[in-house]
């Protein structure tokens, strides 16, 4: 794999300092007056939230990691779909690995509207964490193949999943942002290897075809 570029080692060396963050207080500075303002601008019914949130767990999330896994092997062919599989597993083992060594406790209800009662840790946010594997991953295929559609759909998709998280009171704001941060990191970092590395199919099966 290619050495990853100055901007990968300070942007996983932010993330590192963000986890930490994380693992040593109950929220971020800020974390309640964002989640009240989102709150605030959103429907109070929370049927609509509960379906988005569904959308990751298993195993519905099986289905996003078919629709990653077609998109990248359209635009990037066996390379794409390799690099959909690894965006996926990487959070899938991400999010095990940090349950096993920290817990943030989940939103207080004094603080903000908290629908139910959701168990386990607040952070990291699996339904970011695979949201952004796959969804992400899309926007990030769309970003580098220069789709618009593609980039722009996936943009609008994070963030309606980030709404209906934080709708629910399921997390804290940064508990959402900070998973979204690492999946779409480690998904860049997959494509950018994916295009570094020496191929005589230098045009994607999309790029064959537009030609």
């Amino acid at each position: 794999m290619p050495r990853p570029g100055w901007q990968f080692a300070l942007g996983f060396s932010l993330l590192a300092l963000l986890i930490v963050a994380e693992a040593t207080r109950p929220f971020l500075p800020g974390d309640p007056p964002f989640a009240r303002m989102v709150q605030g601008a959103l429907p109070a019914a929370p049927a609509w939230a509960e379906f988005v949130s569904g959308l990751a767990s298993f195993p519905a999330a099986f289905l996003l990691l078919l629709l990653a896994l077609g998109g990248g092997a359209w635009l990037f062919g066996w390379r794409g779909a390799l690099a959909a599989v690894a965006s996926f597993a990487g959070m899938v083992v991400l999010d095990r690995g940090l349950r096993l060594i920290l817990f943030q406790p989940r939103p207080n209800a004094s603080l903000i509207r908290v629908v139910g009662h959701p168990p386990g840790s607040a952070f990291p946010s699996t339904f970011a964490l695979l949201f952004g594997a796959t969804v992400g991953f899309l926007l990030l295929c769309g970003i580098m193949a220069r789709r618009r559609l593609w980039w722009l759909t996936g943009g609008i998709a994070l963030v309606v999943g980030f709404a209906a998280r934080i709708a629910l009171g399921a997390h804290w704001p940064s508990d959402v942002l900070v998973s979204y941060a690492a999946a779409l990191l480690w998904g860049a970092l997959l494509l950018r290897s994916m295009k570094s590395a020496p191929s005589a199919e230098r045009q994607s099966p999309a790029e064959t075809t537009r030609a």
